[in-house]
């Protein structure tokens, strides 16, 4: 999760422990886990990684927690806060060889439950997840199929594969007046989708 400073606001989780043995393959485990890679490969700098001091849940002991932050630098950042529309039409088409941005609010949200954490955060997801279901309900049906249909990919290998074959610009035929008989085919380019975010 990628934290920023917010007057009043707090997270709950949990704070995954590993052996002094194992400390150096954990933490490359779990900075390779959260490093989101675009869809060319390329590793976004959307976090930087800081040990933070965590209360644990007696309320009295404090551990130091290597944690995601915010790279206020990073190109991908957006300095305003967007409105939950504008996030909803962000995550509702955003994707990448990890799954959608869509999948990634889905399984937080279910996480909170199982977990029943409840934290500043938890309404919001809330209300996010129910935007994404009505902006991708608004979608002209073969996108909102196409995004269906990646969500349902398992592995980073039919993700990538998905993503090549979307990117392929595709050739329709569209009639044109030439002569008054005849059609002729004009290359159009399919609108695709942002990939800004990668989960």
């Amino acid at each position: 999760m990628g934290l920023k400073p917010c007057e009043n606001s707090f997270v709950k989780g949990y704070l995954l422990i590993s052996g002094i043995d194992q400390l150096a393959p954990f933490i490359e485990a779990f900075v390779h886990r959260e490093s989101p890679i675009d869809t060319d490969g390329a590793k976004m700098d959307i976090y930087t990684y800081d040990f933070l001091p965590v209360l644990m849940s007696d309320e009295s002991t404090v551990e130091w927690a290597l944690t995601c932050v915010v790279n206020c630098f990073s190109q991908l950042y957006i300095p305003v806060t967007l409105s939950i529309e504008q996030q909803a039409e962000i995550i509702g088409r955003s994707y990448g060889i990890n799954g959608t941005n869509f999948q990634y609010l889905k399984n937080t949200l279910n996480t909170y439950r199982i977990l029943a954490l409840i934290d500043t955060s938890t309404e919001e997801m809330q209300q996010l997840y129910d935007a994404v279901l009505l902006y991708r309900q608004q979608l002209i049906e073969e996108d909102r199929q196409w995004l269906e249909a990646f969500d349902q990919l398992s592995t980073k290998d039919e993700r990538q594969l998905a993503i090549k074959s979307r990117m392929i610009k595709r050739i329709l035929t569209k009639p044109l007046k030439v002569f008054s008989d005849t059609c002729s085919v004009a290359p159009e380019i399919i609108p695709k989708y942002h990939r800004m975010l990668s989960v």
